[in-house]
């Protein structure tokens, strides 16, 4: 159910797009009659701003379904004079190429339309009419779909961009093994194989809206329980100032894996692991792991120091947290499919409170599978 804000700024983009489109043309079109918009461009915007997830409102879909129908427009116009066989091979064969190129774009099939039944306004165009306006509207109103809905709305635009992102951070052998959670994008890809349909969702929505299917039953299924329920409150932490021997004594001591490093509000603004020690200072082969380990840790005392000092020269700062109302189902996610073994959980003021670790939800899922809410 498409929500009152995102129908208003869509409506707002779908202005703004028309309006810079037809002012940017004007400036650059000149000459006698000359046309500035094509009429399909308004059924173009209205997909491109109103559902840029769709597949037939992706860049390759909207540039090569525009500029392939006014081709063939062009072309099937030149070829038939009686306008009723010239509109309907116009649109079979635009259609026909879309699909064949996997650009299919409906309002593809009215800039078809166009060279025909107007051919009295577009007949000294020709071919020209594929480039100007078509070809340079569309390339114009690409452009602002990518400054609007990616830059400003903050839209995953082109549709499943950031699913692309996100999986370079995750390209090792483990995470793909253990990625193998629920339904994957490769399973729904295979599944729409088997469809002969043209099916209007790409296959990252799905999955999406399959995975959170999944966990809310998933959380039905295991009730209430939130994070502040399983967390651990007595934990260690660092700032960004602490010596980096000093929080590997921490580490060490204490068993632990990782460390939350806080600002002087009790903010997360990362975390420390084991990993990011090792990861950290050059072990060169057959080298001495023990004393270099001893080097790099140790506090020079100089003002200027060519190796870090503090931990947050080697802390991650991309440290994924969960409110602590947050239902468990949450954290899975991140365990499974983002292989963090340890996940802060914060306050409503994003102060931290305690800590979930791995082994402890996989225990609390353990004794509720065993013995129900009586645990």
């Amino acid at each position: 159910m498409i929500q009152f804000r995102d129908t208003l700024v869509s409506s707002i983009a779908c202005f703004v797009g028309i309006f810079l489109v037809s002012y940017s043309c004007n400036e650059i079109i000149s000459g006698p009659g000359k046309i500035i918009l094509v009429a399909s461009l308004g059924a173009s915007t209205v997909i491109i701003f109103a559902i840029p997830n769709s597949p037939v409102a992706q860049p390759w879909a909207c540039l090569g379904g525009q500029v392939i129908s006014a081709f063939t427009g062009v072309s099937i116009g030149l070829l038939f004079p009686d306008p009723i066989y010239a509109a309907a091979f116009a649109v079979g064969v635009s259609t026909f190429l879309m699909l064949l190129l996997r650009c299919l774009h409906p309002p593809g099939a009215a800039t078809a339309l166009a060279p025909i039944v107007a051919s009295d306004q577009l007949g000294g165009l020709g071919f020209n009419f594929v480039l100007v306006p078509v070809g340079l509207n569309i390339l114009i109103l690409l452009i602002l779909a990518l400054i609007i809905n990616r830059w400003i709305l903050n839209r995953d635009y082109p549709s499943g961009s950031k699913v692309r992102e996100r999986k370079q951070e995750f390209i090792d052998q483990e995470s793909i093994v253990l990625s193998h959670v629920g339904i994957l994008d490769e399973d729904l890809k295979t599944a729409l194989a088997q469809h002969d349909g043209f099916i209007d969702v790409t296959s990252q929505d799905l999955t999406l809206l399959f995975n959170q299917m999944e966990a809310l039953s998933f959380q039905r299924k295991q009730g209430a329980m939130l994070c502040r329920d399983i967390m651990v409150t007595e934990i260690p932490t660092v700032e960004f100032g602490t010596d980096i021997e000093a929080a590997w004594n921490l580490l060490h001591t204490q068993l632990l894996r990782a460390l939350p490093v806080l600002d002087r509000t009790g903010r997360v603004i990362g975390i420390v692991t084991r990993n990011d020690f090792l990861k950290s200072f050059d072990l060169k082969p057959y080298a001495s792991f023990q004393q270099r380990f001893k080097n790099f840790i140790h506090k020079t005392g100089f003002l200027h120091s060519e190796k870090p000092e503090a931990v947050g020269q080697i802390m991650s700062n991309k440290v994924a947290i969960i409110s602590a109302d947050e239902p468990i189902v949450s954290l899975i996610p991140l365990m499974v499919q983002q292989l963090h073994k340890q996940v802060p959980i914060v306050d409503n003021q994003n102060r931290l409170v305690g800590i979930v670790y791995c082994n402890t939800l996989i225990a609390t899922l353990y004794n509720r599978a065993l013995y129900g809410d009586s645990v």
